[in-house]
């Protein structure tokens, strides 16, 4: 079956998500911090009359930030269930559509991320691209707690 996704990186990593999960792109701009949250929530922004928390992947990762200050980062605005976040990336680099029956299993050299965040892989003209899940990023206690922020 055929589906649009969005590919967006962080550090070397490329990563994909069904595009009927991302709501807009916004240009990277600093949250506002918010007290107690999460160590992987950098904080919020207005976008749109909405207030949207904003997740930090590498923190939420555990990776390391390559990236430069001055490159322009992203972020995703994304509508999983009843919760709207911001994902902080480096970048979005291009809408492809696949067969998700070409999707295989996440090889065992993507060790750095923890697998429950990655539910496959597919080989793209020469690139490994990884299958983010969208629906695993937060539990059902930091869902909550992000329901109170936003």
């Amino acid at each position: 079956m055929e589906k649009q996704v969005i590919v967006f990186k962080l550090n070397d990593y490329e990563f994909m998500a069904d595009i009927m999960d991302v709501v807009e792109i916004v240009n990277y701009r600093e949250p506002t911090y918010v007290p107690n949250a999460p160590s992987f929530v950098s904080g919020i922004i207005e976008n749109r009359g909405v207030i949207v928390p904003i997740i930090d992947l590498k923190k939420r990762f555990n990776l390391k930030d390559f990236s430069n200050p001055s490159t322009d980062k992203k972020i995703a605005i994304i509508q999983v269930d009843s919760i709207m976040a911001g994902l902080v990336v480096d970048d979005i680099t291009e809408i492809i559509v696949i067969d998700s029956e070409e999707i295989k299993d996440v090889p065992d050299i993507v060790k750095e991320i923890d697998k429950k965040y990655i539910i496959g892989s597919l080989e793209y003209k020469d690139r490994l691209i990884l299958v983010f899940n969208l629906r695993e990023v937060l539990s059902k206690e930091e869902k909550e707690m992000l329901k109170e922020i936003g």
